[in-house]
């Protein structure tokens, strides 16, 4: 049977293991394998989760004023890149995954790429044990370091949604826990998870560990209130 060719715009459009299993090809004999690393290493530099020597980094060593920092040049190494960052000035390398998602990561970019796609689709740790070709240990470090990421892109990265004719749909969801369902609920175990999702943009919010929930309700709608009185006076 032959392969199926699927180019890294293909993949983002419709990213399922199927795909990425199609992108990839098959990895039985080592130069497949090597073949399988690079279209890995390319998909990895594509959205730009790996760094490329293209990429424009300046030292962060130098007493140098922030604006007047060198630039840092590519220089070939057998290192797992190909190449480390040199500054001209006061010759320092510095590895180029350093402080990226590949820092510390000795795993293959294939398995790499097949394990973030278990964990984007929603698969279980087992299948994407059985799909990637990991151990257990390293699928679930894998899970915990993606969801620790996404957490801090999440608290990190908030914007404002919502507007003028547009319309924010809100619901809230309280969270509690109790052993084998029995015993009373404490109040220390209770949370409450606030959320809204746009309907013209489709961008949503999430505000989590939130207690005082009819405080935070009210807040959101009298600010939103307000917004939308001054945008219809403006």
């Amino acid at each position: 049977m032959g392969s199926v060719s699927v180019t890294v715009q293909q993949l983002l459009q419709n990213f399922d293991m199927f795909s990425v299993g199609a992108y990839l090809g098959p990895d039985w004999t080592p130069d497949q394998i090597v073949e399988c690393e690079k279209k890995a290493k390319t998909f990895f530099e594509q959205v730009g989760l790996l760094p490329t020597q293209n990429d424009e980094v300046f030292c962060n060593r130098c007493t140098f004023p922030p604006t007047e920092r060198p630039r840092c040049y590519a220089v070939r190494q057998n290192s797992r890149i190909g190449f480390l960052w040199k500054c001209p000035s006061c010759s320092q390398r510095v590895s180029p995954l350093k402080n990226t998602w590949f820092d510390k990561c000795k795993l293959d970019y294939r398995k790499m790429l097949k394990m973030l796609t278990g964990w984007i689709i929603g698969m279980s740790v087992t299948t994407t044990i059985s799909q990637a070709k990991v151990s257990s240990e390293s699928a679930v470090q894998w899970y915990s370091f993606v969801r620790q990421a996404i957490s801090v892109v999440a608290m990190h990265d908030f914007e404002m949604i919502g507007g003028k004719g547009d319309v924010v749909e809100i619901d809230e969801s309280h969270i509690f826990k109790r052993k084998y369902n029995v015993g009373r609920v404490l109040r220390s175990e209770q949370h409450w998870a606030f959320g809204g999702i746009s309907r013209l943009t489709r961008k949503r919010c999430v505000v989590l560990k939130c207690k005082f929930m009819r405080r935070l309700i009210r807040f959101y709608v009298f600010i939103y209130v307000q917004f939308q009185i001054c945008a219809t006076r403006k």
